[in-house]
């Protein structure tokens, strides 16, 4: 699951890279927007466990929720919220992978309001339940 957070931070660095007109026209505005970007990720990464929504993040960097999508539009091709929900799924994979807390527990670690909630937030993003991912990554071990 590293490997996989790894893989996927240099795949979304790789998909910058590659996308010339966002690097033109960030060129021309000081790299302002990847600025920001990169704070958003930073503190995403630090504060993902505690805070889930779009607003937070916007709130701390002082921008509209609209205005953090559109930056992370241009920078990642992905909205803000895709890339808090991406990134907490999985974190949540390298958790029911890397311990044995219980789903209360890990739901309560995350911030969840509910055992319930985190269920159901993991399988809509995932199409399984946390307790189905674990067996299975159990399994494959």
């Amino acid at each position: 699951i590293l490997l996989q957070l790894k893989a996927y931070f240099l795949g979304l660095y790789d998909t910058v890279m590659q996308n010339p007109a966002e690097r033109r026209s960030a060129a021309g505005r000081g790299d302002r927007i990847r600025d920001q970007f990169n704070l958003f990720m930073e503190i995403m990464e630090k504060e993902y466990r505690t805070h889930h929504d779009v607003n937070y993040y916007a709130g701390r960097l002082s921008v509209t929720p609209k205005h953090l999508t559109t930056i992370t539009r241009r920078v990642s091709g992905k909205s803000a919220k895709e890339l808090i929900d991406e990134y907490i799924v999985m974190q949540l994979k390298l958790t029911l992978t890397s311990t044995t807390a219980s789903i209360k527990e890990i739901a309560w670690d995350y911030n969840f309001p509910s055992t319930a909630f985190l269920c159901s937030y993991f399988s809509s993003r995932t199409g399984i339940t946390p307790l189905q991912y674990r067996r299975s990554e159990q399994g494959a071990g």
